[in-house]
């Protein structure tokens, strides 16, 4: 049976178990044994290792959760509000994400300003991607020599917000998403949460079923939007 030594003071606990056929129970513990010997079981040694290894999976357990999710790092076809579209961002390392992507199927280049259009056809739709850059030096902030990308635009549907929003959501859907989205400047197809960073075109004045047709991100607080008429006249001086 268990002894326990007197004095306040935790030892190393023994028993001694007669050994036949039989499941023994110590400590909460299940041992199987078939010998026909003395067992000693040190219960002390038990619980400092099982408190060890319930801190070793603490451990794990921290050190996963402070890994970044894979989705955070991975999603290429993620609107966040105030920060990037897919795996480009605002910001001022614009000429870095220009980099990454094809050339422009047409470009308005302006006074310290660069306005790029892209195009992607498939046999159902015709998708534009449209990014405004600002000189660094315009704007005096680092690295001169590069740009500032303050808004970018897409109408493609594959582009979604983390709660599903997409250019293939209604008005309705995108307000209970966004309820601090107003009229620009009281024009009913523009949209805008100018705090988080996020707009939304509709084709003509926009009722509770009337489809989105374009999201845009932009710096919180720092408005510069473009429309389906920008996109397409910059489209009409290329030809």
């Amino acid at each position: 049976m268990l002894q326990f030594l007197q004095g306040g003071k935790e030892e190393p606990l023994k028993t001694k178990v007669p050994c036949t056929p039989a499941i023994c129970y110590p400590h909460k513990s299940v041992i199987h044994f078939f010998a026909s010997e003395e067992i000693i079981i040190n219960l002390t040694r038990y619980e400092s290792m099982r408190q060890a290894l319930a801190v070793f999976g603490l451990g794990v357990a921290l050190a996963m959760a402070a890994l970044p999710p894979v989705a955070a790092k991975a999603a290429s076809d993620l609107i966040i509000p105030g920060q990037s579209i897919g795996q480009t961002h605002l910001g001022s390392n614009g000429n870095f994400y220009l980099n990454k992507l094809p050339k422009p199927d047409a470009v308005d280049v302006g006074m310290s300003q660069f306005r790029g259009v892209w195009v992607s056809k498939n046999k159902s739709r015709t998708d534009t991607l449209f990014i405004h850059t600002v000189s660094n030096g315009a704007l005096n902030v680092q690295p001169l020599s590069g740009s500032s990308i303050d808004v970018i635009r897409v109408t493609s549907p594959w582009y979604h917000t983390h709660e599903g929003i997409s250019t293939a959501s209604t008005r309705v859907q995108i307000f209970r998403r966004f309820p601090n989205a107003h009229p620009v400047d009281g024009n009913p197809t523009i949209y805008d949460d100018a705090k988080l960073g996020i707009a939304f075109e509709f084709a003509k004045q926009a009722n509770a079923s009337s489809p989105c047709i374009a999201i845009m991100v932009h710096p919180p607080d720092n408005v510069h939007l473009a429309n389906t008429e920008n996109v397409n006249n910059i489209l009409h001086e290329k030809n």
